[in-house]
């Protein structure tokens, strides 16, 4: 529990880091701050990422007793990656490589991405080895300290490279401070086992190539919004995705913290039937939870964009956010909901099939839109096919993952969802004309808590009445003398 709470708390605090930056940069600088990240984010996927997903898959405290060489082979790894990336930029600024973007922001980058990659995979050693109190120590030293130097540099000199090596320099300071809990044994190149490697490449670089193109739409549509509609429109197309990812795809990242463990457990324990079957049931979660969000972000947006959303982004952020939701909601359902049939059945090149068909829709509508029908339609265009990008690559997941004869959720289920939805936004439609300050936000959240909760604990949607009922006689039972 203590292990979802803090990444729930880290991802508000990252989504309030993100509004402060971009208020204090303004729309174009926080552009160019967004194109920094967004390589930032890449080369994060490229040199660490494989790591903490073999980490998650093949790290445990019964792996650590029985078989040390595979922490000795991912640190050893893990060092080898980083210097590699490192060595790779600096050979490209002496050699004068033209990086798309200033010097000091993709230096900055490359180095918020390396360390942010190793404080993933310190992280993910933690949830590996139940150490969650050492989990959050390393998160609540990096907002910290991100706080501090990210929010600093953007206010004492608005340079968004400043930004991005104060974010470097926290994670830092984060892998520091855990540095011996974490650790089990000295550094070693020599502690490299090859049969390791083989395995957690053979299962990771498939993801890890999905990762990379998927966030190469993003890069790509970011860096074309800036040169054909200027800094500015990229900044505004930035920050309605960071607002949509950072709520809806770390909510689904939260959920897969509580529910990959138990299709894992599953798997382990009953075989491969029973962890699909898990998989089912967190599927129903997911989706009972995602849309939900999804329904009451766009519903209280006029509220959220003049509470939260800095004043020179107003009116931009919100045109884009109901171009940019049926994304938003298809990478967490298809991330959390789909992929996990393919992370345990290790066949992950699956997900590097769509990712590959998500790459090339957006690149094939944003060809038709603008060098086939002229630039007219504007930036939201590229919005809308980001969202199909997205969307397509879900469906191909969803069908191959339902292909593995999986058990499928409920169709009660699905309909009692269905039934709460309607009935929430039927209810809370009109409200959007309502004056949008801090109670028409309330009033919102807790008129759509009560209809939808309702309706779920009515219809017992994913036995979560049952779970409840448990849950409190559990309690009952622990007070009584």
């Amino acid at each position: 529990m203590l292990l979802a709470a803090t990444f729930a708390i880290n991802s508000a605090l990252n989504f309030v880091l993100g509004l402060l930056i971009a208020r204090l940069l303004g729309p174009e600088q926080f552009g160019l701050y967004a194109l920094g990240a967004a390589l930032m984010v890449l080369v994060y996927a490229v040199a660490i990422d494989w790591l903490k997903l073999s980490t998650m898959r093949f790290y445990s405290l019964t792996k650590r007793a029985n078989d040390p060489t595979i922490r000795a082979t991912l640190d050893a790894m893990a060092a080898l990656s980083a210097l590699a990336l490192i060595g790779i930029l600096i050979t490209a600024i002496v050699a004068g490589v033209d990086l798309m973007i200033p010097t000091a922001i993709a230096s900055a980058a490359v180095a918020a991405g390396v360390l942010g990659g190793l404080f993933d995979y310190q992280q993910a050693v933690a949830r590996a080895r139940e150490e969650d109190a050492v989990y959050a120590r390393m998160v609540i030293i990096k907002n910290a300290m991100a706080f501090l130097l990210m929010v600093g540099g953007a206010w004492w000199l608005k340079d968004p490279a400043l930004v991005l090596a104060g974010s470097a320099l926290s994670s830092m300071a984060a892998l520091i401070s855990v540095r011996r809990a974490l650790a089990d044994a000295p550094l070693a190149l020599k502690g490299i086992d090859r049969n390791h490697v083989r395995i957690f490449a053979t299962y990771a670089f498939p993801l890890v190539a999905t990762n990379v193109l998927m966030l190469t739409i993003p890069l790509f549509n970011r860096s074309y919004m800036a040169s054909a509609f200027g800094l500015a429109e990229a900044g505004y197309f930035a920050l309605a995705s960071d607002i949509g990812v950072k709520l809806l795809a770390t909510l689904g990242t939260t959920l897969e913290v509580m529910l990959l463990p138990l299709a894992v457990k599953a798997l382990d324990l009953e075989g491969i039937d029973a962890a699909h079957q898990q998989i089912a049931k967190n599927l129903t979660v997911i989706i009972a939870s995602i849309l939900p969000v999804a329904a009451g972000l766009l519903l209280a947006l006029p509220s959220i964009e003049v509470l939260v959303v800095p004043e020179a982004f107003h009116d931009h952020v919100s045109t884009y956010m109901w171009i940019l939701m049926p994304a938003f909601v298809a990478l967490p359902i298809m991330q959390v909901g789909f992929n996990p049939v393919y992370l345990i059945s290790r066949k992950t090149l699956m997900s590097t099939m769509s990712a590959v068909i998500a790459v090339a829709v957006n690149a094939v509508l944003i060809g038709l839109l603008f060098f086939g029908f002229g630039v007219s339609l504007g930036p939201m265009a590229v919005a809308a096919a980001m969202s199909a990008a997205f969307v397509s690559s879900a469906v191909v997941v969803g069908a191959g993952a339902m292909s593995h004869h999986i058990a499928r959720p409920l169709l009660r289920d699905l309909a009692w969802i269905a039934v709460g939805l309607a009935l929430m936004v039927a209810a809370l439609w009109p409200w959007r004309e309502m004056s949008p300050n801090v109670l028409t936000l309330m009033a919102q959240g807790l008129a759509g808590l009560a209809i939808y909760g309702g309706v779920m604990l009515a219809g017992d949607v994913a036995c979560c009445r049952r779970h409840l009922m448990a849950l409190v006689q559990a309690r009952r039972l622990s007070a009584a003398p």
